[in-house]
């Protein structure tokens, strides 16, 4: 019985709350109106900034990589001032200089052999030439000789039938008488005698064929091949000279200063052998300075060259411009110049800012906030960026108040926008009264009344 009494009441005390709630808000709704802050739209000049944070770096900075050689001096301390051809680092480069020594002996020695081998070759082949004429001259000997005794016997045959055509036509007393008969046998003996000779010519020329031609088969000139493998010795030592002489230059005795600046680290030891993948000595110049700033994704575009900004640092304002851009964006770290940055995925996009006026209070590689011009306009719609309300897809609307007090809504294009004011490129006008921070309650066509906090 009193846990039905006890749900009873419980019902009454629900439906007297709302009755008392319906009283209260019929009666505010019927009596109160809105108030509301305004402002009067008007003309005025805009800028737009990129609030952002960057690093001072030196417009100047080189990191020298060491040798991996000894190292024999290091000539500055980290903080001491250098000018430009100081010598920084000095090492032992005295296996180089012996092996580009060596180098040039072999390739010395190389070209040598390649012009006696050519030297060979010129005269083996002049040997030849001279064998492969004499050959060919006394082969023409012989055979002017065997034509000539091939004449000789003709002669001798003509002769003696000469002799006997006499002696058959002819009688003794005759023959003798004319001597006819001598002067045959002269003939015929002389015919005989030069025959005789050319055969044994023949035979001496032909023992002189043989031995030239056993010297020619004998000479073999030297080979294409052999001369072409010659010549790619030539081109191996070379390579190795060059190699060398590559190897003394880049790994030189010295690290020399290009640009007057600072030292501001030193990783190597006198006796030691320097790291090649870290930098033995760096140097700034630390009298030029830049402000290095990542840009987001959002940003990038908003940032030319040639943009005025401002730099923040220690209370202090100092005057730059954007004077480059990279060409493309890069995965870095997050927290731009801190120690204990951490990797990141996000791309960023650098720009430097050069400094127009600086002091010894700016130093390198700390933080300084940033705001770089992106855009102004002079004698445009102005008004408080705390009279647009932002709705969905990207749209804005702002409400102004007529002189009956009723409120009127307006989609607006908004343009750029500094801290605390936006450019309204559209959808309302100078002299419309504008309300500021405008609550869900306000709405088209409600009536409000402004409040001394506006302008009235």
């Amino acid at each position: 019985m009193n846990k039905k009494r006890n749900i009873i009441a419980a019902i009454i005390l629900v439906i007297l709350i709302g009755i008392t709630w319906a009283i209260v808000y019929y009666t505010r709704s019927k009596d109160d109106v809105i108030s509301v802050k305004t402002e009067i739209v008007g003309k005025g000049n805009i800028k737009s900034y990129l609030n952002t944070t960057g690093v001072i770096k030196a417009k100047s900075i080189r990191d020298y990589y060491g040798s991996q050689l000894k190292v024999t001096g290091i000539n500055f301390k980290v903080g001491d001032k250098v000018k430009k051809g100081d010598v920084l680092i000095s090492y032992d480069n005295s296996d180089l200089q012996n092996a580009v020594k060596q180098a040039q002996i072999q390739y010395n020695n190389t070209v040598l052999q390649r012009e006696d081998l050519l030297s060979q070759s010129k005269k083996i082949n002049g040997t030849i030439k001279n064998l492969d004429s004499e050959i060919k001259d006394i082969k023409n000997k012989i055979q002017q000789l065997k034509n000539s005794t091939s004449s000789s016997i003709s002669t001798i045959e003509g002769i003696k039938s000469t002799i006997s055509g006499w002696k058959g036509k002819l009688s003794k007393e005759e023959i003798s008488e004319a001597n006819i008969a001598d002067a045959g046998e002269k003939d015929l003996k002389l015919a005989q005698t030069e025959n005789s000779s050319n055969a044994e010519l023949i035979k001496q020329l032909s023992t002189a064929l043989i031995s030239l031609e056993s010297q020619r088969n004998s000479i073999q000139p030297i080979s294409e091949e052999k001369i072409k493998q010659m010549d790619n010795a030539v081109s191996l030592s070379k390579l190795a000279l060059d190699s060398a002489n590559s190897k003394l230059n880049t790994l030189a005795g010295n690290v020399t200063a290009d640009f007057d600046g600072t030292v501001t680290s030193i990783n190597a030891n006198i006796g030691g052998v320097s790291n090649p993948t870290s930098p033995a000595i760096t140097i700034a110049d630390l009298n030029n300075l830049k402000v290095v700033v990542s840009l987001g994704k959002s940003d990038a575009s908003k940032v030319k060259l040639e943009q005025a900004a401002t730099i923040r640092s220690n209370g202090k304002e100092y005057n730059g411009k954007v004077s480059f851009i990279s060409p493309s964006g890069k995965k870095g770290v997050s927290g731009l110049g801190a120690i204990s940055a951490a990797p990141s995925s996000d791309v960023t996009m650098d720009a430097e800012i050069e400094l127009l006026n600086s002091d010894e209070n700016l130093k390198a590689e700390f933080d300084v906030d940033v705001d770089i011009l992106t855009a102004e306009r002079t004698g445009v719609i102005v008004v408080p960026t705390e009279a647009i309300k932002a709705e969905k897809g990207s749209k804005y609307v702002i409400y102004t108040v007529s002189n009956d007090k009723k409120v009127s809504e307006h989609k607006v294009e908004v343009g750029i926008q500094s801290d605390i004011n936006a450019e309204i490129v559209s959808g309302i006008k100078t002299g419309d009264r504008v309300i500021l921070n405008p609550s869900a309650m306000v709405k088209q066509g409600v009536t409000v009344k402004t409040n001394a906090g506006g302008s009235s």
